[in-house]
């Protein structure tokens, strides 16, 4: 048919069709690069076999091919309440109720000014002080803010009985270490059983 110019048209080309087992990893692989090469970026994947069956929608576009949304690449400055790349938008990345504060003037933000100092969580952070988009980076299934939440211990045993391999073990290697030679050291000192998301000013 005809396909009027002046109109969006949704065009799907099937590039193959096999059977999820491990000996067809091989042609798998194979009509996954075709169709992303074919999609620009987008593939779609329909179950056979099973009644109703919708396709599901992939893409390495860091986009929601489904809801419109994107999301920048990842940043380091994303995972810090510090930064405005990372903070909590409601609470500048205080996690606590603050009022009506402009970005602006958060690093002049002073809790002793305040007639009652803040000890409301927020609710848009849930007191986490990050981003809707840095709290669901997920690693090994635990976002950062379920790590940051755990005691110096806990996080010291989770990062030493973490299995590495490979490329990941390359890149985590000087990272892991880091981390290790950090957490050791509050160990050390006494300081063990503290979370690591604790305020400062509550610490004596």
């Amino acid at each position: 048919p005809r396909l009027d110019r002046y109109k969006e048209h949704t065009l799907e080309l099937p590039v193959g069709m096999v059977k999820v087992v491990p000996e067809h990893e091989a042609l798998l692989r194979e009509q996954v690069r075709e169709a992303l090469e074919v999609g620009k970026g987008v593939l779609r994947v329909l179950r056979l076999g099973t009644l109703g069956a919708t396709p599901e929608t992939f893409s390495i576009h860091r986009a929601c091919s489904c809801c419109g949304k994107s999301f920048p690449e990842l940043d380091p400055r994303l995972f810090s309440f510090n930064s405005k790349h990372g903070w909590c938008g409601a609470c500048f990345g205080t996690g606590l109720v603050v009022g009506k504060v402009k970005a602006e003037e958060v690093h002049e933000l002073d809790f002793a000014s305040f007639d009652e100092e803040p000890t409301t969580p927020c609710p848009s952070c849930e007191g986490t002080r990050l981003n809707p988009i840095a709290r669901n980076v997920r690693y090994r299934e635990q976002p950062i803010s379920a790590l940051t939440a755990g005691s110096v211990d806990a996080v010291a045993d989770f990062f030493t009985d973490l299995p590495l391999a490979g490329r990941e073990a390359e890149i985590a290697r000087d990272i892991v270490a880091e981390l290790g030679s950090r957490l050791g050291f509050l160990q050390q000192v006494g300081l063990g059983y503290l979370a690591l998301d604790r305020a400062a000013p509550t610490l004596s």
